[in-house]
């Protein structure tokens, strides 16, 4: 019995020794991810899946001057159709803090990943695995059509955006059209970390003589206008 409690004793000290040096979530893992479309060519639309992640819902653990963990992102698209796997893929998304105060700590970070998918119908596949703690996950699944893009004036899925800005980073992966869209799949906005709702969409078969009117509203859930912003193109 003295050795087993002794052997117990040196568990708890190393157990303990490990807490002291990582930085252990109290809630569940949470993942945001969302989707848009985008035309891409007469028969095939850019998907772009963007994933958030909060560095406090992450295990960290210090090294040197840092705090290191990651995100494993996979990804799966089936077509419904066939029932077969049009693309699987797993990408690792790095979490690195070094200021651990909360507003840092609650400070989302996002991942894009696109993928050009002909028309047809489409199931989307998201998990997301705290990489220090594999038991750690969270999961959804959507349902979501590629469409012909129409003839006539046509408008894209709206991207709801933590900032839209000028850029030349062509390289950035949030590089769009001369712009950095840094998306929000949260889709939460507040007065914390997301006070103002940027939004980016793409209007295609537009005729370059003419003058178009584009009308932006916010609506709530009882269908009220609560903003209303009208510009001309």
């Amino acid at each position: 019995m003295r050795i087993m409690f002794r052997l117990l004793a040196l568990f708890v000290l190393v157990h303990a020794g490990i807490q002291a040096q990582a930085i252990v979530p109290r809630s569940a893992f949470v993942m945001n991810f969302d989707y848009s479309r985008f035309r891409y060519t007469e028969t095939e639309h850019y998907l772009e899946v963007s994933y958030g992640i909060y560095p406090s819902l992450v295990t960290l653990v210090k090294e040197g001057d840092v705090f290191r963990g990651g995100v494993a992102l996979t990804t799966v698209i089936i077509d419904t159709r066939t029932d077969s796997v049009v693309t699987s893929h797993r990408a690792n998304m790095p979490v690195i803090i070094t200021d651990t105060s909360q507003q840092s700590m609650q400070r989302a970070l996002v991942a894009k990943l696109a993928y050009a998918l002909p028309v047809g119908m489409y199931r989307l596949h998201v998990m997301g695995q705290d990489l220090n703690v594999p038991s750690r996950t969270d999961s959804g699944s959507l349902a979501l059509t590629i469409q012909p893009t129409p003839a006539t004036v046509a408008i894209s899925d709206v991207d709801l955006c933590t900032n839209v800005a000028p850029s030349t980073r062509t390289t950035d992966p949030f590089y769009k059209n001369s712009y950095e869209v840094v998306p929000n799949p949260s889709l939460i906005f507040g007065s914390t970390n997301a006070p103002v709702v940027f939004t980016y969409a793409e209007l295609y078969n537009l005729e370059q003589e003419r003058t178009y009117s584009v009308d932006i509203r916010i609506i709530d859930g009882r269908g009220q206008v609560l903003k209303n912003r009208t510009r001309s193109r």
